[in-house]
């Protein structure tokens, strides 16, 4: 993770997530219209796009996923998976 990374505001993450969210999904378009409230499931998500959203989110934010406790409620809405990155880049100052 970058000095850049760890001082990124939620604006950042969110948009940054919401890009991920949408390459995952392979609907770039929809990123405009995603919320922090929009739930992941109401856009199809499906196990294959949970591992790029998780692939996405390590190669971007350089957070790193234990498996054996991979918690998937994050996942929920754009809102909770912003909050989960934010909270992980704290930590790792």
């Amino acid at each position: 993770m970058t000095t850049s990374a760890q001082n990124m505001s939620r604006d950042d993450v969110t948009a940054k997530v919401k890009t991920i969210v949408a390459e995952a999904l392979h609907a770039q378009k929809m990123a405009n219209q995603m919320t922090e409230e929009t739930y992941l499931e109401n856009l199809g998500l499906d196990s294959l796009n949970i591992v790029d959203i998780l692939l996405g989110i390590e190669t971007e934010f350089g957070i790193i996923f234990d498996e054996d406790e991979l918690d998937l409620a994050p996942l929920e809405t754009i809102g909770t998976l912003v909050s989960f990155v934010m909270e992980n880049l704290d930590s790792n100052d």
